[in-house]
This record gives C-alpha cells, structure tokens and sequence, in this order.
C-alpha cells in the first residue's frame, strides 16, 4: 500500500522580527529600509547554523535595526521574501523591544522608523509580510486590551515577556 504525503512541512530559509513598543498608550513597530531599494522591511537574515530561528532573527534586529529585546517563542508564521518559488521563506518572531542603539553595524546602509501598525502596514511592499502584519496587529491589540496585565498563562506565547517600553 502506498501512502500519499498531504503536506510538506515549511523549511524556512531566513527569520525576521517585527520589533515593537508601546509608546504613549499604543503600539508602534520598527520598519528598515533594504540597501538597494530603500523598499521597507522588517530585519531578517538567514537562519545561522549555530542559532535557533529566534535567536538569528535577534542577531539580525541589532545589526540592521540596532535594537535590543526579547524575541518570543513562537513564530507569527512564514511568508516567502520575493515572487518565485526560489525566494526564501521567511520566519517571523515578534520582539519587544527594550533598548534602541544610537549607531548600529548598519546604520550607514539603513534607515530605521517606528510607526503606526497601520502606517507599516502601508508602507510595506509584500503581501505575504502584509498578512504577517495583520497577524500582529490582532495580538497586539490583545496586549492593549490587557493594559500590560498578562500574566504567563494569559500571555499569547508569541509575546515576548518585558515591560512596556518608552525607548525613542
């Protein structure tokens, strides 16, 4: 008897954060620019045979968004970077942010700005990040509506564990 596999679990080739903050009451996410393009993005890389997807994702917030902070646990999910079926499949992780570098391995090369779920969301070329990005933008409410009172039952496991940020 043969068997017929339904599904291939995903491999992904490179991890991401969508680095955010609560700022003021409301949530903001750290967009950078690509270095050719100056397309926004969020920081990714490839996954480093000697880190976990998360903690590659973590290497790549400080040296192309030089900012600090807890990774979660659990990924928002993949989305492929680019149109083919050849482009990477990216892993994303949300990471509270809790220190912002004043310089950063790539700060000649990037811009960096904290925006609006909503401003990210438009100024985000992909469809695949975009949807990634409405994935976030429910948890996150979810942390607004908590008023910061998650505790580690009630705390979506995506949600890295720091308290509220007032980095600038």
């Amino acid at each position: 008897m043969s068997y017929k596999k339904l599904y291939t679990p995903i491999e992904p080739d490179q991890s991401a954060t969508i680095p955010f903050r609560i700022h003021d009451g409301k949530v903001e996410v750290l967009l950078i620019t690509t270095r050719k393009k100056g397309k926004w993005i969020i920081p990714k890389g490839n996954i480093e045979r000697d880190l976990s997807a998360p903690g590659s994702a973590e290497k790549e917030a400080l040296e192309e968004a030089g900012v600090r902070g807890e990774v979660g646990r659990v990924s928002l999910g993949c989305y492929r970077h680019g149109n083919s079926n050849k482009d990477p499949i990216v892993e994303v992780f949300l990471m509270r942010v809790d220190r912002e570098q004043p310089t950063w391995p790539e700060d000649d090369e990037r811009e960096r700005r904290w925006v609006s779920l909503e401003e990210a969301y438009e100024h985000v070329d992909e469809e695949g990040l975009k949807s990634i990005l409405d994935d976030a933008a429910a948890i996150m409410r979810l942390i607004l509506e908590s008023n910061g009172a998650e505790s580690e039952e009630t705390r979506h496991p995506a949600v890295p564990e720091i308290p509220e940020s007032s980095t600038e």
